[in-house]
């Protein structure tokens, strides 16, 4: 098949709709700052204002099946880094209790299997290590659920250079 064929046939997929892909799929979102949202705007998950591009019914009417829910803290100065952290998981906790039946935490392949298609998982991606002061800290995040972890978000930390730094 050619190549201009071939895209011409991806994009009458797409204009058909993600629902013709057939039963065996899933949605998965790959960046939500959903704690970091409701903390800077000092909200409720659950506020349903046009306002707010991240709400309790904007994902659970977005039929996503996984979100990688962030941990993001490069907005603040560094001795902040770790406690805001901590308070963004915190938020995340208080969904798990007060949406037990819409969400549940990804910490392994048997979370997974056990909720996926019935619930919305979150896994939790931290953007950027600056939490991350001592080795021991890398344990604290991994037991409060933390599976994926960026060196870096746009800043130079102590792990690595951002995209807005030079490395030299």
């Amino acid at each position: 098949m050619s190549a201009k064929k071939e895209n011409q046939s991806k994009l009458i997929l797409l204009e058909e709709g993600v629902g013709d892909l057939g039963e065996n799929r899933f949605f998965i979102d790959c960046h939500q700052d959903i704690a970091y949202s409701i903390r800077a705007n000092k909200r409720e998950f659950d506020t349903n204002k046009n306002d707010y591009m991240i709400s309790l019914e904007s994902l659970t009417n977005s039929k996503l099946n996984i979100i990688f829910s962030t941990i993001f803290v490069s907005h603040l100065k560094s001795k902040y880094h770790r406690e805001e952290a901590l308070s963004q998981i915190n938020e995340y906790e208080k969904i798990f209790k007060k949406y037990k039946n819409k969400f549940f935490k990804i910490k392994s392949k048997k979370d997974l299997n056990k909720n996926l298609g019935k619930k919305t998982g979150l896994i939790f991606l931290m953007e950027g290590a600056e939490p991350i002061k001592q080795i021991d800290d890398i344990d604290l995040f991994h037991n409060l659920g933390l599976r994926i972890l960026s060196l870096t978000w746009n800043h130079k930390n102590r792990y690595a250079f951002g995209t807005n730094t030079n490395g030299n």
